[in-house]
């Protein structure tokens, strides 16, 4: 689908779509900012470029490191996506954030000459044609970081050379993995480093820091406790048997991938609002509904077991941020969770489990909860995966320096 038939169709459903209205209500005035903005700019800019929240994860370990060793050096943060800017928070990291304007030939070239970036740096899968041509025609050196590619991509389709031949200026991919490797190289483009996903070097920078979360050390207390994380409708449909037969013995936390309607999460006897939480309701209550963004990173680090939601929608959620706390993870089996290369290499190591039914997991849980030796093995396995993959920012802070 182009970009502009997507565009066209959120214009048609925006006057019932709230994130649709979103999507086009603030693109408005991108130029106008964006031009206001750099009017008097001055100096080295580095551009990097994320679709949404979980690109931008991947960009964050570069952000902090930029602003460590290269401190003179602005930055542009652009989000295609409205829930990444809205949830934005590291306003100290960047020095400008706007959306993308959509890609056009137009759109590319006056974007381009307006901020005047010296590196373009695009996360995991964002390749935008017109932009990546007009790059390339004003001679801006453009970065692909944690790429991650699949034969079912348009690149590699016999009808694909027109895209193709976008991919081709880029002028270095930072790649997750050698098979992705083994498809630019069958294309002839050998400008790449395999050099993992940045996203491991991020939940260690989060893990390694502080993590408090007001009240939960209070609602845990001496109990174990199992956190669902960025969970859907269709996760729960397992997941509340889980929490009907288990809340005696644990206590939980939700936390929803959609927080606009709780209506089923509040159903659950004995639960609580996070908003609501406090001092004197937390030691009694057995479940924690989490009714706000941006705190489930850091919640894992209480968790004894995590269950991660999305793999039944096809978009298994971040199973890194649990990992690194060394903790057992669970997550729905799907063959969607193929594209997810991290889920599957911590099945295969030992510290990731799936889960096809609300019986399966239990067994899974009781195994594991009954066993404190497995237990600990389970643990350490999932600490260790990801500890021994972090470094990719590294590689690619080398090359920034260098093109910069």
């Amino acid at each position: 689908m182009s970009v502009w038939l997507y565009a066209l169709i959120v214009r048609l459903i925006s006057p019932f779509h709230g994130r649709a209205r979103q999507f086009i209500s603030h693109r408005r005035g991108i130029f106008e900012r964006l031009e206001s903005d750099f009017k008097n700019h001055e100096g080295k800019l580095i551009w990097i470029h994320c679709a949404s929240l979980g690109e931008y994860e991947q960009a964050r370990p570069i952000l902090s490191q930029l602003q460590e060793r290269r401190p003179t050096v602005k930055v542009l943060l652009t989000f295609f996506s409205p829930s990444g800017l809205l949830a934005f928070k590291d306003h100290e990291l960047v020095d400008f954030l706007d959306y993308l304007p959509l890609d056009s030939r137009r759109n590319a070239s006056r974007f381009l000459e307006t901020v005047r970036p010296g590196l373009a740096i695009f996360i995991k899968y964002e390749l935008w044609y017109y932009y990546l041509m007009t790059l390339k025609a004003k001679e801006i050196p453009l970065l692909l970081v944690s790429g991650i590619f699949r034969p079912s991509q348009i690149f590699f389709h016999p009808m694909g050379k027109f895209y193709l031949r976008a991919l081709s200026t880029v002028n270095h991919f930072f790649l997750q993995d050698d098979y992705s490797a083994a498809l630019l190289r069958s294309r002839r483009i050998r400008a790449y480093t395999v050099a993992g996903d940045t996203r491991f070097d991020r939940v260690l920078e989060v893990a390694n820091g502080v993590r408090e979360v007001v009240f939960i050390d209070v609602f845990k207390g001496d109990e174990k406790l199992i956190v669902l994380g960025s969970v859907w409708a269709s996760d729960m449909s397992h997941l509340l048997p889980i929490l009907e037969g288990n809340v005696a013995d644990f206590k939980f936390i939700i936390a929803p991938h959609q927080i606009d309607d709780l209506g089923l999460y509040e159903k659950i006897p004995t639960s609580v609002k996070y908003s609501e939480l406090n001092e004197e309701n937390a030691p009694t209550a057995r479940v924690v509904i989490v009714d706000y963004y941006g705190s489930l990173s850091k919640l894992y680090g209480y968790a004894d077991f995590a269950i991660v939601g999305g793999a039944f929608r096809g978009a298994l959620h971040n199973v890194l941020e649990p990992a690194v706390y060394g903790i057992p993870v669970f997550f729905g089996a799907d063959a969607s969770n193929e594209k997810f290369v991290e889920a599957i290499e911590l099945v295969k190591y030992g510290g990731g489990f799936t889960y096809s039914s609300a019986t399966d997991l239990q067994s899974k849980l009781d195994e594991m909860n009954e066993d404190p030796e497995l237990y600990q093995e389970v643990c350490g396995k999932s600490r260790a995966y990801v500890t021994g993959r972090t470094g990719a920012s590294g590689h690619v802070m080398k090359k920034i320096e260098e093109l910069i």
